[in-house]
């Protein structure tokens, strides 16, 4: 869907145009510019720094534990915290699942029940990365007011602390491939940058290697992975014959376990052999961004469902329609992606809408493209960035295309009952939505409003900061004047030289 506007030529109507836009703070772009070389055979981020080994105790938090280390070294790599910073692995399996209104009051009315606990259930990269979006679950330790070796199963925590002492907010979660991104997910290793990944866990796999400290583990059989670790290095050249069973060949991959230390599993560390059956087909970045980064998160996914995106044709769009809170500058928007291929997208600002049906009938104030490459969520920068008054509503649309053409995904937050295997209750997330909030367009159907069901809403999230009012206005006009004294001295210069040829 194309539309287009015309320029105002006159003076007065150029001014007035200028006041009310206003002029965009800044331009930037997401894109990654990591330099890849060739990789050595060996790699050790002990060698650079590394966290002490933690402890998950007898809780099924292991999913927490990967994900704080990937988001500490992230954090180390970056500057932005110590060696040492240790995150509340306890307080992001709470606010996972134990849900409170945001700030803004987006999410009101959305909740998940898990059973039979939130220390004991489990959990995965997205609903981290989806507590992490809605800038939850990254705190220090210490503001649970009490070491994570004091809780229990039963253990609670004030609602309070859900949105407050955030260290900094989620950049991305992106999975990389362990087979075709094998050199990429090195190059990230060697910068400092630890990743989650998952395996099938038997302990009575686990090897004491002779005449060293090293835990070595590989399982040729087909299992369900059951645990999730730390990747923080590998060795092309680690020994076949290190292993309690002898894989294919020589290789592995370093993992930091989160069992403590001691007994079975020595220093906490573990070689797997690059031919263990059941390791990650993918693994798991996080990054981050200064909490200064953002002021405000206008989003509408409060649960943690996964199991109901869309899947439409190439070229779809998905929107969600908001209203600004304070004079602010719309900078980012975040979303999730659920499919393994290559995909373009299109992210277009609309303000002053004249028809609440129609995410894009109002005046276009910002485009914004680009690519991502596979599974993950992302956090995009506009290419220009778009002033909001107080209580301006807002759209914001997002044109998705694959670059082989296939369909695509788009995420959808709603009503969810899960089950376990044995066909035991697993969790039950219950959301709620407002009609004309969210939208999805495809050619076949056009434009509907997905949140006209009550529990519905696309996963797109739109980040702003904090504008004077009068700083901007007084810029518009500023800018406003030059033109203006442009076009004046332009108009004179013809004029005059008119004057001499007659």
């Amino acid at each position: 869907m194309v539309k287009s506007y015309g320029l105002f030529i006159s003076l007065s109507a150029a001014f007035i145009c200028l006041i009310l836009i206003g002029i965009p703070t800044s331009l930037s772009s997401a894109d990654d510019t990591q330099d890849y070389t060739k990789v050595p055979s060996s790699f050790d981020m002990r060698d650079l720094g590394i966290s002490e080994v933690r402890n998950q105790m007898n809780l099924g938090t292991c999913w927490t534990f990967a994900a704080c280390e990937s988001l500490e070294s992230y954090l180390f790599a970056s500057g932005i915290e110590e060696l040492n910073t240790e995150l509340s692995e306890a307080l992001l399996a709470y606010f996972t699942y134990n849900i409170s209104t945001d700030p803004l009051g987006g999410t009101e009315g959305d909740s998940v029940t898990v059973y039979p606990n939130v220390f004991t259930r489990g959990g995965n990269d997205y609903a981290t990365a989806f507590t992490l979006a809605k800038w939850s679950g990254l705190t220090y330790e210490e503001t649970q007011g009490m070491l994570y070796s004091d809780i229990t199963q039963y253990t609670t925590f004030s609602s309070d602390l859900t949105y407050s002492d955030q260290i900094a907010y989620l950049k991305s979660m992106e999975f990389l491939n362990i087979t075709t991104d094998t050199d990429k997910i090195k190059e990230r290793l060697m910068k400092g940058y630890a990743a989650t990944c998952t395996f099938y866990m038997n302990p009575d796999l686990i090897g004491e290697v002779s005449g060293s400290d090293d835990r070595s583990y590989y399982c040729g059989n087909i299992e369900v992975a059951n645990h999730e670790v730390t990747l923080v290095g590998w060795n092309d050249d680690y020994s076949a014959s290190n292993f309690e069973e002898t894989p294919a060949g020589d290789g592995a991959w370093l993992i930091k376990n989160s069992w403590g230390t001691g007994g079975i599993v020595g220093d906490g560390y573990m070689w797997i052999s690059y031919y263990d059956v059941n390791f990650s087909d993918y693994v798991t970045f996080f990054q981050t961004v200064s909490v200064d980064t953002y002021d405000r998160n206008y989003q509408y996914d409060g649960g943690v469902s996964i199991n109901n995106d869309v899947i439409t044709s190439s070229g779809s769009m998905m929107s969600n329609i908001f209203t600004a809170q304070e004079f602010e500058d719309l900078k980012a928007i975040a979303m999730p992606w659920y499919m393994y291929k290559n995909m373009d997208y299109t992210i277009s600002i609309y303000t002053d809408l004249t028809d609440s049906s129609d995410p894009t009938s109002g005046v276009l104030k910002s485009v914004t493209e680009g690519s991502v490459n596979g599974y993950g969520y992302y956090v995009l920068d506009l290419s220009q960035s778009v002033y909001l008054k107080d209580g301006e509503i807002f759209s914001v649309v997002v044109c998705l295309e694959s670059q082989d053409g296939s369909d695509v995904s788009i995420g959808v937050d709603t009503d969810e009952t899960a089950y376990n295997d044995d066909g035991t209750l697993d969790y039950i997330c219950d959301t709620t939505a407002l009609e004309g909030q969210s939208f999805i367009y495809t050619e076949e159907y056009g434009w509907i409003d997905i949140s006209a069901d009550g529990s519905s809403n696309v996963r797109l999230k739109a980040y702003t900061v904090d504008t004077d009012e009068t700083t901007v206005i007084t810029a518009g006009i500023i800018f406003a004047v030059l033109i203006s004294l442009v076009i004046v001295g332009a108009v004179y210069t013809v004029f005059n030289k008119k004057l001499k040829v007659n």
